[in-house]
């Protein structure tokens, strides 16, 4: 909670650790994630803010008391946020026994 408050109004709790908020993830990630709407707030150690031009009024919501991230911003962020796996298409090793 000290980090969203410590970096302003607007902030709000965000990326993985909305997720593990949310009960999505089992692990907390070393720094706790916050975004801002727009501005620039420089973040401290064991903080990463984002600066979100896009964040909505209706995409942040209180839950336990914080500022969060909804369910679904979060699930859009955190799948963002993954690497994408390559689809290497159907195999070709036949499953024929000679």
């Amino acid at each position: 909670m000290a980090a969203v408050l410590g970096c302003g109004r607007d902030a709000a709790l965000s990326y993985g650790s909305a997720a593990a908020l949310w009960g999505f993830e089992r692990e907390r990630r070393r720094a706790i994630e916050v975004s801002v709407g727009g501005r620039l707030v420089q973040g401290w150690e064991g903080v990463l803010v984002y600066r979100r031009f896009n964040l909505t009024p209706a995409e942040v919501v209180r839950k336990e008391g914080i500022q969060v991230t909804s369910v679904v911003r979060t699930l859009i962020d955190v799948a963002s946020a993954l690497e994408i796996l390559r689809w290497r298409g159907p195999s070709t090793r036949s499953t024929d026994s000679a």
